[in-house]
């Protein structure tokens, strides 16, 4: 009886393992996909490609998704320099950190790191403690610890954990001595106003835009840098239609 109930056990643990580890995908519009998933590249753009579990099989464009998980890893769009990519989550933050496919190589070698405020940098081999500890100069006790070869290329990972810590820090000193403001109503009836004209056009994936402008609305209600990725991404959506696209020129600038 006892190894019966051991067995069981096992077997529950077993596939919950499995459902835990198994790819998925969360598309642009919020949806969550599960099943095989896999990037692949035609020509020189990269596909997410989804057999669900359904065996339904669909692909998207690195404009269509926001994530997906294959193996346990973490995937998503990302705009380096003038390229649209897929790349690799290896550490997430104000700072964070991701690795790339070099030119004509399969493994993902290539680091990069980007701030949330848009500023972003090819880690180099060269030239490491230069454009580093330009990259943080705003922590200069981080930047120091650089410039002194305290930390050094293969600990990335300390620095941006010791940056984000800082920022962090001084993000809460911030919200701690600045009294909370309202949006003013007229602010808000501009983004109400923009969001009815784009759900009353004729624009495409209407949906991708429309979350893309309550992020972009968020990030303006924080006074956070808009990333150029996010604002190439609605502009390009909106191109077709003057009237939202004046509207929207007003509210960012």
């Amino acid at each position: 009886m006892r190894k019966n109930i051991f067995m069981i056990i096992i077997l529950f643990l077993s596939i919950s393992l499995i459902a835990k580890a198994q790819d998925y995908i969360i598309t642009s519009k919020g949806d969550s996909i599960s099943g095989k998933v896999k990037i692949e590249k035609i020509g020189t753009e990269k596909r997410i490609y989804v057999t669900a579990n359904d065996k339904k099989k669909s692909n998207y464009t690195i404009l269509q998704f926001r994530k997906a998980v294959i193996k346990g890893e973490t995937f998503v769009p990302f705009k380096r320099g003038e390229t649209f990519d897929i790349v690799k989550v290896i550490q997430e933050g104000y700072l964070s950190l991701y690795a790339f496919q070099l030119e004509t190589q399969n493994t993902y070698d290539g680091l990069y790191l980007a701030k949330r405020d848009g500023e972003s940098l090819e880690v180099p081999n060269l030239q490491f403690k230069k454009h580093v500890s330009r990259l943080v100069s705003d922590c200069p006790f981080v930047k120091e610890r650089i410039e002194s070869n305290e930390f050094k290329r293969h600990e990335l990972s300390k620095i941006i954990e010791l940056y984000n810590s800082c920022v962090q820090e001084r993000t809460n000193t911030y919200y701690k001595q600045t009294p909370v403001s309202s949006t003013p109503l007229s602010n808000i009836n501009s983004w109400n106003e923009l969001k009815l004209k784009i759900e009353q056009s004729d624009l495409k994936d209407k949906e991708n835009l429309l979350e893309m402008l309550e992020e972009i609305k968020a990030k303006k209600a924080k006074n956070e840098k808009l990333p150029k990725f996010l604002l190439d991404s609605f502009n390009n959506g909106i191109a077709q239609n003057e009237e939202i696209k004046k509207m929207f020129e007003h509210l960012v600038q």
